[in-house]
């Protein structure tokens, strides 16, 4: 395991990380089909996996993100990503290489960028000043949507703390390397409540994909509600002027509330403006259907958002035209975002029965448009 050390905040991390050790995407970066990793490393033509696939864990030196845990990946031929230990095991900034070779970022960060979490577990509305963005942010695992039944705006699970927090870099068949980081989330209280969260999250070589798996379990003594969503979160300069995102055919779409009734368009990027409010929908996706697609021509890429349809069977798009926000959501769910109480009423609020569980996964791909 390698020595931590203390590293600068995430923007020039991510970048310098990712400028070291990046390469063009190609097969297997171009290898012969029987040059696995085991063979160059034989013939001394790389001596350490950090070669083609380096992992760093480390913890943030200055700034409101001082002294967090992170795990920076950078591979080649695929992704350069941070992982948060210190925010539930949720995916900070990722960077891929564009059609034109350009590496840019694909996330989206809020003007926040990476904090501490919080000692105490968000109330209200607290949870808006503290959303950071990153690939992905984890809402719930007990409220998505404004506070209910006593739970802040979109839960509690993205302040707590990884345990148990691993990674593992792996030669793959065909000459790749899979990097996986594992870790325990916990929802816990003293006398009831227990709902345990084990995420993995995989990456490899040569295919710009991230993944995330959770298995949920209900380790307390009643049915407890796990509403969730997983916000994923895409911003400049993939999310720009010409950028557009589609659903499957059939997809019915159903406005949040006024704001969103105003602009029904959810497809195109809609500029930025001074004052523009946030425009939230439901897409209502046919059955069988767990997928988004959203093409950047100005950055030649498209990223492809996958998720468990039968586990998470909800979809949520967040689009923030907000001069200095410019912000698409894409956000696979098993709840509504307008609270527990109201999902509860409707009779389709989720639980877990004690000893059961139940798993999750999103997939985020990335690919080249070319020219």
């Amino acid at each position: 395991m390698r020595t931590e050390r203390r590293l600068r905040p995430l923007e020039t991390t991510l970048s310098q990380l990712a400028a070291d050790w990046w390469k063009a995407p190609t097969s297997a970066w171009g290898l012969e089909k029987d040059d696995t990793i085991e063979v160059l490393m034989s013939e001394e033509q790389i001596a350490s996996l950090d070669q083609v696939a380096r992992v760093s864990k480390s913890r943030v030196d200055g700034g409101p993100a001082d002294g967090m845990r992170v795990i920076d990946v950078a591979l080649v031929g695929g992704l350069a990503f941070r992982v948060l230990p210190d925010r539930g095991l949720d995916i900070g900034s990722v960077w891929c290489a564009s059609g034109d070779g350009r590496l840019l970022p694909i996330s989206w960060t809020s003007r926040l960028g990476e904090e501490q979490p919080p000692l105490d577990y968000p109330a209200g509305r607290d949870w808006i000043t503290r959303f950071s963005g990153g690939l992905l942010t984890t809402c719930g695992i007990d409220n998505v949507g404004p506070s209910s039944e006593g739970v802040g705006l979109h839960g509690s699970f993205s302040p707590r703390k990884a345990s148990q927090v691993a990674t593992v870099r792996s030669p793959m068949a065909g000459g790749d390397v899979q990097v996986v980081i594992t870790g325990v989330i916990d929802d816990a209280d003293a006398l009831r409540r227990h709902i345990r969260v084990q995420r993995t999250i995989t990456s490899c070589t040569g295919k710009a994909s991230i993944s995330v798996r959770d298995v949920v379990e209900n380790l307390g003594v009643v049915d407890e509600p796990i509403p969730v969503l997983y916000h994923c979160n895409f911003g400049y300069p993939f999310w720009t002027d010409g950028a557009s995102v589609t659903f499957p055919e059939g997809t019915h779409t159903l406005p949040r509330d006024s704001d969103a009734v105003v602009d029904m368009n959810t497809t195109d990027f809609p500029g930025t403006g001074l004052g523009q409010p946030e425009r939230v929908y439901e897409q209502c996706l046919p059955a069988g259907s767990a997928v988004a697609h959203i093409q950047s021509p100005a950055s030649r890429l498209a990223v492809e958002v996958r998720w468990s349809g039968e586990t998470l069977d909800r979809c949520i798009q967040w689009i923030h035209p907000g001069a200095g926000i410019s912000a698409l959501g894409i956000e696979p769910s098993n709840a509504s975002v307008l609270g527990r109480a109201h999902d509860r009423a409707e009779g389709r609020l989720p639980t877990l029965a004690p000893g059961a569980s139940k798993t999750f996964w999103v997939e985020v791909s990335a690919s080249s448009l070319g020219a």
